[in-house]
Protein backbone atom coordinates (compact mmCIF):
# COMPACT_ATOMS: atom_id res chain seq x y z
CA UNK A 1 0.00 0.00 0.00
CA UNK A 2 1.42 3.40 -0.74
CA UNK A 3 2.02 6.23 1.10
CA UNK A 4 -0.24 9.27 -0.02
CA UNK A 5 1.42 12.46 0.42
CA UNK A 6 -0.06 15.56 2.74
CA UNK A 7 -0.55 17.62 -0.83
CA UNK A 8 -2.81 14.61 -2.65
CA UNK A 9 -4.63 13.96 0.79
CA UNK A 10 -5.79 17.29 0.92
CA UNK A 11 -6.84 17.69 -2.49
CA UNK A 12 -9.47 15.05 -1.53
CA UNK A 13 -10.49 15.71 1.39
CA UNK A 14 -12.55 18.13 4.19
CA UNK A 15 -13.72 17.32 7.44
CA UNK A 16 -16.28 18.55 10.04
CA UNK A 17 -17.05 17.88 13.43
CA UNK A 18 -19.85 18.88 15.43
CA UNK A 19 -21.31 19.58 18.73
CA UNK A 20 -23.56 16.80 19.93
CA UNK A 21 -24.45 15.58 23.67
CA UNK A 22 -26.89 13.02 23.10
CA UNK A 23 -27.52 10.23 20.04
CA UNK A 24 -31.38 9.80 21.17
CA UNK A 25 -33.62 10.30 17.72
CA UNK A 26 -34.96 13.88 19.30
CA UNK A 27 -32.48 14.93 21.49
CA UNK A 28 -29.88 14.17 19.30
CA UNK A 29 -31.92 16.72 16.82
CA UNK A 30 -32.59 19.02 19.52
CA UNK A 31 -28.73 19.10 20.64
CA UNK A 32 -27.31 19.65 16.96
CA UNK A 33 -29.41 22.37 15.69
CA UNK A 34 -29.67 24.72 18.52
CA UNK A 35 -26.49 24.67 20.43
CA UNK A 36 -23.34 26.64 19.01
CA UNK A 37 -22.06 23.36 16.68
CA UNK A 38 -19.12 22.80 14.52
CA UNK A 39 -20.28 21.20 10.88
CA UNK A 40 -17.63 20.25 8.15
CA UNK A 41 -17.10 16.65 5.77
CA UNK A 42 -13.87 14.09 5.87
CA UNK A 43 -13.19 11.90 2.53
CA UNK A 44 -10.51 9.16 3.71
CA UNK A 45 -8.46 8.43 1.11
CA UNK A 46 -7.81 4.61 1.11
CA UNK A 47 -4.09 4.26 1.93
CA UNK A 48 -4.30 7.66 4.15
CA UNK A 49 -1.92 5.48 6.99
CA UNK A 50 -1.34 8.42 9.27
CA UNK A 51 -4.96 9.69 8.93
CA UNK A 52 -5.98 5.75 9.85
CA UNK A 53 -3.05 5.07 12.31
CA UNK A 54 -3.45 8.88 14.54
CA UNK A 55 -7.28 7.91 15.44
CA UNK A 56 -8.72 5.38 17.48
CA UNK A 57 -12.18 5.53 15.80
CA UNK A 58 -12.74 2.88 12.65
CA UNK A 59 -12.63 5.58 10.16
CA UNK A 60 -13.80 4.67 7.20
CA UNK A 61 -12.09 3.68 3.70
CA UNK A 62 -14.20 6.13 2.10
CA UNK A 63 -15.93 9.71 2.03
CA UNK A 64 -17.85 10.31 5.19
CA UNK A 65 -19.39 13.13 6.99
CA UNK A 66 -18.52 13.09 10.22
CA UNK A 67 -19.84 14.70 13.66
CA UNK A 68 -17.52 15.24 16.79
CA UNK A 69 -18.76 16.15 20.37
CA UNK A 70 -16.75 19.13 21.09
CA UNK A 71 -17.23 18.36 25.11
CA UNK A 72 -16.29 14.49 24.84
CA UNK A 73 -14.26 14.15 21.48
CA UNK A 74 -16.87 11.41 20.32
CA UNK A 75 -17.01 10.73 16.83
CA UNK A 76 -19.89 9.49 14.63
CA UNK A 77 -19.49 9.17 11.01
CA UNK A 78 -22.33 9.11 8.83
CA UNK A 79 -22.36 8.88 4.69
CA UNK A 80 -20.49 11.68 2.69
CA UNK A 81 -19.50 12.44 -1.03
CA UNK A 82 -16.18 13.21 -2.84
CA UNK A 83 -15.54 16.83 -3.80
CA UNK A 84 -17.22 18.09 -0.60
CA UNK A 85 -16.76 21.60 0.19
CA UNK A 86 -19.40 23.03 2.81
CA UNK A 87 -22.49 21.44 5.04
CA UNK A 88 -25.62 23.00 5.48
CA UNK A 89 -27.86 22.32 8.69
CA UNK A 90 -31.38 22.97 8.30
CA UNK A 91 -33.97 23.30 10.37
CA UNK A 92 -37.38 23.35 9.79
CA UNK A 93 -40.78 22.94 12.14
CA UNK A 94 -42.35 20.90 9.11
CA UNK A 95 -39.71 18.41 8.76
CA UNK A 96 -36.59 16.65 10.41
CA UNK A 97 -33.27 18.14 10.49
CA UNK A 98 -31.23 17.98 7.77
CA UNK A 99 -27.62 18.07 6.58
CA UNK A 100 -26.54 18.78 2.92
CA UNK A 101 -23.31 18.30 1.98
CA UNK A 102 -22.20 20.81 -1.04
CA UNK A 103 -19.38 19.90 -3.72
CA UNK A 104 -17.02 22.03 -5.43
CA UNK A 105 -16.51 21.65 -9.18
CA UNK A 106 -18.69 18.52 -8.82
CA UNK A 107 -22.62 17.71 -10.22
CA UNK A 108 -24.25 16.20 -7.25
CA UNK A 109 -24.96 17.20 -3.95
CA UNK A 110 -26.57 15.00 -0.83
CA UNK A 111 -28.97 15.35 1.85
CA UNK A 112 -29.01 13.51 5.10
CA UNK A 113 -30.98 12.66 7.85
CA UNK A 114 -28.03 13.24 10.60
CA UNK A 115 -30.59 11.26 13.31
CA UNK A 116 -30.72 7.67 11.23
CA UNK A 117 -27.72 8.23 9.71
CA UNK A 118 -28.60 7.94 6.11
CA UNK A 119 -28.74 9.61 3.03
CA UNK A 120 -32.42 11.02 2.21
CA UNK A 121 -31.74 12.36 -1.18
CA UNK A 122 -29.60 13.13 -3.91
CA UNK A 123 -29.88 15.71 -6.43
CA UNK A 124 -27.70 17.55 -9.05
CA UNK A 125 -26.81 21.16 -10.42
CA UNK A 126 -28.33 23.13 -13.16
CA UNK A 127 -27.62 22.26 -16.68
CA UNK A 128 -24.47 22.83 -17.79
CA UNK A 129 -23.33 23.88 -14.67
CA UNK A 130 -21.25 22.45 -11.41
CA UNK A 131 -22.03 23.27 -7.95
CA UNK A 132 -19.13 25.55 -6.38
CA UNK A 133 -19.15 24.73 -2.66
CA UNK A 134 -21.33 26.47 -0.76
CA UNK A 135 -25.43 27.18 -0.12
CA UNK A 136 -27.31 28.25 2.92
CA UNK A 137 -30.74 27.51 4.37
CA UNK A 138 -33.54 29.68 4.25
CA UNK A 139 -34.83 31.08 7.10
CA UNK A 140 -38.12 28.37 7.65
CA UNK A 141 -35.76 25.85 6.79
CA UNK A 142 -38.12 25.39 3.53
CA UNK A 143 -35.35 25.72 0.71
CA UNK A 144 -32.02 26.21 0.28
CA UNK A 145 -29.85 27.95 -1.81
CA UNK A 146 -26.61 26.95 -3.84
CA UNK A 147 -24.08 28.31 -5.59
CA UNK A 148 -23.56 26.86 -9.11
CA UNK A 149 -21.35 28.15 -11.97
CA UNK A 150 -19.43 27.62 -15.03
CA UNK A 151 -16.35 28.39 -16.56
CA UNK A 152 -17.60 29.38 -19.77
CA UNK A 153 -20.60 31.51 -18.99
CA UNK A 154 -20.63 35.22 -17.85
CA UNK A 155 -23.07 34.89 -15.53
CA UNK A 156 -23.31 33.37 -11.97
CA UNK A 157 -26.00 31.38 -11.03
CA UNK A 158 -27.75 30.75 -7.66
CA UNK A 159 -30.34 27.83 -7.54
CA UNK A 160 -33.23 27.67 -5.05
CA UNK A 161 -34.44 23.96 -4.31
CA UNK A 162 -36.72 22.11 -2.06
CA UNK A 163 -34.73 21.54 1.35
CA UNK A 164 -36.23 17.90 1.98
CA UNK A 165 -35.73 16.43 -1.53
CA UNK A 166 -33.31 19.19 -3.27
CA UNK A 167 -35.85 19.57 -6.33
CA UNK A 168 -34.88 22.82 -8.33
CA UNK A 169 -37.60 25.48 -7.63
CA UNK A 170 -36.54 28.18 -8.56
CA UNK A 171 -32.59 30.27 -10.19
CA UNK A 172 -31.55 33.70 -10.19
CA UNK A 173 -28.18 35.32 -11.38
CA UNK A 174 -25.53 35.91 -8.78
CA UNK A 175 -24.80 39.61 -10.65
CA UNK A 176 -21.00 38.08 -10.90
CA UNK A 177 -19.49 35.55 -12.33
CA UNK A 178 -18.50 32.21 -10.57
CA UNK A 179 -20.34 32.76 -7.08
CA UNK A 180 -19.09 31.11 -3.80
CA UNK A 181 -19.80 31.62 -0.49
CA UNK A 182 -23.10 32.74 0.18
CA UNK A 183 -25.01 33.99 3.32
CA UNK A 184 -28.26 35.36 3.99
CA UNK A 185 -28.56 38.76 6.15
CA UNK A 186 -31.63 41.09 7.27
CA UNK A 187 -33.86 38.03 8.64
CA UNK A 188 -32.83 36.48 5.11
CA UNK A 189 -34.76 39.13 3.23
CA UNK A 190 -30.93 39.44 1.52
CA UNK A 191 -28.34 37.04 -0.09
CA UNK A 192 -25.10 38.41 0.04
CA UNK A 193 -22.47 36.96 -2.45
CA UNK A 194 -18.97 36.44 -3.45
CA UNK A 195 -18.73 35.91 -7.12
CA UNK A 196 -15.01 34.48 -7.54
CA UNK A 197 -14.27 35.89 -10.83
CA UNK A 198 -13.10 34.93 -13.98
CA UNK A 199 -11.51 32.02 -12.88
CA UNK A 200 -8.39 32.56 -15.37
CA UNK A 201 -7.05 35.56 -15.19
CA UNK A 202 -4.50 35.08 -17.76
CA UNK A 203 -6.76 35.32 -20.77
CA UNK A 204 -9.87 37.09 -18.64
CA UNK A 205 -8.74 41.08 -18.27
CA UNK A 206 -12.25 42.57 -18.16
CA UNK A 207 -13.80 40.90 -14.65
CA UNK A 208 -13.91 43.35 -12.10
CA UNK A 209 -17.40 44.30 -11.99
CA UNK A 210 -17.92 40.40 -12.43
CA UNK A 211 -15.48 39.71 -9.29
CA UNK A 212 -17.54 41.25 -6.44
CA UNK A 213 -20.10 40.84 -3.50
CA UNK A 214 -23.23 41.37 -4.55
CA UNK A 215 -26.57 41.99 -2.20
CA UNK A 216 -29.57 40.63 -3.59
CA UNK A 217 -32.99 41.46 -2.31
CA UNK A 218 -34.77 37.59 -2.31
CA UNK A 219 -38.24 38.73 -2.75
CA UNK A 220 -37.33 40.86 -6.08
CA UNK A 221 -34.56 38.74 -7.29
CA UNK A 222 -32.74 41.77 -8.33
CA UNK A 223 -29.50 43.79 -7.36
CA UNK A 224 -29.36 45.89 -4.26
CA UNK A 225 -25.64 46.48 -4.44
CA UNK A 226 -22.30 45.26 -5.38
CA UNK A 227 -18.98 46.00 -3.98
CA UNK A 228 -15.75 45.59 -5.61
CA UNK A 229 -12.57 45.35 -4.96
CA UNK A 230 -9.92 48.05 -5.00
CA UNK A 231 -7.23 45.55 -5.48
CA UNK A 232 -6.67 44.19 -9.02
CA UNK A 233 -5.73 40.58 -10.11
CA UNK A 234 -7.58 39.33 -7.06
CA UNK A 235 -10.93 36.51 -6.82
CA UNK A 236 -12.90 36.48 -3.95
CA UNK A 237 -13.89 33.43 -2.01
CA UNK A 238 -15.10 33.46 1.53
CA UNK A 239 -16.31 35.84 3.92
CA UNK A 240 -17.71 36.90 7.49
CA UNK A 241 -20.46 39.49 8.31
CA UNK A 242 -20.82 40.65 11.66
CA UNK A 243 -23.87 42.15 13.24
CA UNK A 244 -22.61 45.47 13.57
CA UNK A 245 -22.68 45.70 8.94
CA UNK A 246 -18.70 45.13 8.52
CA UNK A 247 -17.74 42.36 5.68
CA UNK A 248 -14.19 40.75 5.42
CA UNK A 249 -13.30 38.97 3.09
CA UNK A 250 -10.41 36.28 1.77
CA UNK A 251 -8.51 36.97 -1.66
CA UNK A 252 -7.01 34.51 -3.59
CA UNK A 253 -4.49 35.72 -5.89
CA UNK A 254 -5.94 35.93 -9.85
CA UNK A 255 -2.64 34.97 -11.19
CA UNK A 256 1.24 33.57 -9.74
CA UNK A 257 -0.55 32.50 -6.45
CA UNK A 258 3.17 30.89 -5.15
CA UNK A 259 4.65 34.42 -5.19
CA UNK A 260 1.35 36.89 -4.53
CA UNK A 261 0.38 37.71 -1.09
CA UNK A 262 -3.01 36.16 0.12
CA UNK A 263 -5.24 38.96 1.15
CA UNK A 264 -7.78 40.10 3.56
CA UNK A 265 -10.06 42.68 2.58
CA UNK A 266 -12.63 44.78 4.17
CA UNK A 267 -15.85 47.07 4.08
CA UNK A 268 -18.25 48.96 6.35
CA UNK A 269 -21.11 47.09 3.79
CA UNK A 270 -21.22 49.87 1.84
CA UNK A 271 -17.92 51.01 0.75
CA UNK A 272 -15.81 48.96 -1.94
CA UNK A 273 -13.30 46.95 -0.42
CA UNK A 274 -9.95 47.43 0.98
CA UNK A 275 -6.86 45.46 2.14
CA UNK A 276 -6.28 44.96 5.83
CA UNK A 277 -2.93 45.87 6.98
CA UNK A 278 -0.44 43.16 7.64
CA UNK A 279 3.05 43.44 8.66
CA UNK A 280 5.77 43.47 6.00
CA UNK A 281 7.70 40.69 8.39
CA UNK A 282 4.21 38.77 7.95
CA UNK A 283 3.49 39.86 4.15
CA UNK A 284 6.45 38.43 2.88
CA UNK A 285 5.99 34.67 4.24
CA UNK A 286 2.11 34.85 2.93
CA UNK A 287 1.48 33.33 -0.44
CA UNK A 288 -1.44 31.94 -2.45
CA UNK A 289 -4.84 31.62 -1.17
CA UNK A 290 -6.82 33.12 2.04
CA UNK A 291 -9.08 30.22 2.85
CA UNK A 292 -11.24 30.54 5.91
CA UNK A 293 -12.54 34.12 7.46
CA UNK A 294 -14.68 34.21 10.51
CA UNK A 295 -15.12 37.62 12.49
CA UNK A 296 -17.37 39.05 15.53
CA UNK A 297 -17.50 42.11 16.66
CA UNK A 298 -14.11 42.05 18.32
CA UNK A 299 -11.80 40.51 16.13
CA UNK A 300 -11.35 39.04 12.68
CA UNK A 301 -9.13 35.76 11.84
CA UNK A 302 -8.12 34.37 8.52
CA UNK A 303 -6.63 30.95 7.79
CA UNK A 304 -3.82 30.96 5.14
CA UNK A 305 -3.14 27.11 4.63
CA UNK A 306 -0.37 27.52 2.25
CA UNK A 307 2.04 29.09 4.56
CA UNK A 308 0.81 27.51 7.87
CA UNK A 309 -0.70 30.92 9.46
CA UNK A 310 -3.70 32.13 10.70
CA UNK A 311 -3.82 35.86 11.38
CA UNK A 312 -5.91 38.53 13.48
CA UNK A 313 -6.98 41.37 13.31
CA UNK A 314 -9.13 44.04 15.95
CA UNK A 315 -12.42 44.02 14.06
CA UNK A 316 -13.27 47.67 15.83
CA UNK A 317 -9.76 49.05 14.23
CA UNK A 318 -9.12 46.80 11.63
CA UNK A 319 -5.29 46.41 13.33
CA UNK A 320 -3.07 43.72 13.11
CA UNK A 321 -3.20 41.39 15.99
CA UNK A 322 -0.71 38.62 15.70
CA UNK A 323 0.35 35.95 12.75
CA UNK A 324 -0.29 32.47 14.70
CA UNK A 325 1.94 29.45 13.19
CA UNK A 326 -0.66 26.06 12.63
CA UNK A 327 0.55 23.23 10.08
CA UNK A 328 -2.35 23.69 7.23
CA UNK A 329 -5.17 25.67 8.92
CA UNK A 330 -8.21 25.16 7.45
CA UNK A 331 -11.80 25.67 8.32
CA UNK A 332 -12.18 28.04 11.01
CA UNK A 333 -14.71 28.87 13.77
CA UNK A 334 -14.94 31.19 16.33
CA UNK A 335 -17.11 29.66 20.00
CA UNK A 336 -17.85 31.95 22.65
CA UNK A 337 -14.66 33.89 22.87
CA UNK A 338 -12.91 30.81 21.92
CA UNK A 339 -10.77 30.27 18.42
CA UNK A 340 -10.79 26.80 16.58
CA UNK A 341 -9.22 25.54 13.23
CA UNK A 342 -9.09 22.57 11.74
CA UNK A 343 -5.64 21.69 10.77
CA UNK A 344 -3.24 18.93 9.44
CA UNK A 345 -5.18 15.82 8.59
CA UNK A 346 -7.97 16.56 11.25
CA UNK A 347 -6.49 17.91 14.43
CA UNK A 348 -9.17 20.79 15.77
CA UNK A 349 -6.49 22.98 17.66
CA UNK A 350 -7.52 25.95 19.61
CA UNK A 351 -5.97 29.17 19.39
CA UNK A 352 -4.42 31.13 22.24
CA UNK A 353 -5.21 35.26 20.94
CA UNK A 354 -3.25 36.53 24.18
CA UNK A 355 -0.29 34.80 24.13
CA UNK A 356 -0.29 34.27 19.94
CA UNK A 357 0.04 30.62 19.89
CA UNK A 358 -1.60 27.62 19.75
CA UNK A 359 -2.42 25.60 22.41
CA UNK A 360 -2.96 22.36 20.33
CA UNK A 361 -5.55 19.87 20.13
CA UNK A 362 -8.74 20.32 21.90
CA UNK A 363 -9.36 16.37 21.74
CA UNK A 364 -5.67 14.62 20.54
CA UNK A 365 -8.32 12.41 18.92
CA UNK A 366 -11.41 14.44 17.61
CA UNK A 367 -11.75 14.72 13.88
CA UNK A 368 -11.94 18.42 12.18
CA UNK A 369 -11.51 20.01 9.04
CA UNK A 370 -9.43 19.59 5.95
CA UNK A 371 -9.40 21.95 2.69
CA UNK A 372 -13.20 22.73 4.11
CA UNK A 373 -14.62 24.78 6.56
CA UNK A 374 -16.07 24.48 9.83
CA UNK A 375 -19.36 25.92 10.07
CA UNK A 376 -20.99 27.26 13.77
CA UNK A 377 -24.71 26.56 14.04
Amino acid sequence: MSQITRREFLQHSGVFAASMTLWGKWAFADSLLKQSSLTGYIAAPQDAKELYSRYPVNVPKGPSTVLTDLKTGETRFLPGINSAHSVIAVKSNKAAPRLVVIPKHAKQAIIIDPVEGRVVATFSSTKDRDFFGHGTSSVDGQFIFCSESAKDKLDGLISVRDSTNGKLVDQFKSYGQNPHEIRLLNDGKTLLVANAGPLDYDTIRDGRERTCMAFIDLKSRKLDQRLLSKTPNVKLAHFAHTQSGQIFVGGVPGTNKDKTPARVMASNGKSDLQELPIPDAVKKILVNETLSVVANDKIVAASMPFCDRVLVWDAHSMQFNCAIEVKHPTGLCIKDAELFVGADLGQLIELNLTKARSDGPRFPNALAGNQTHITQL
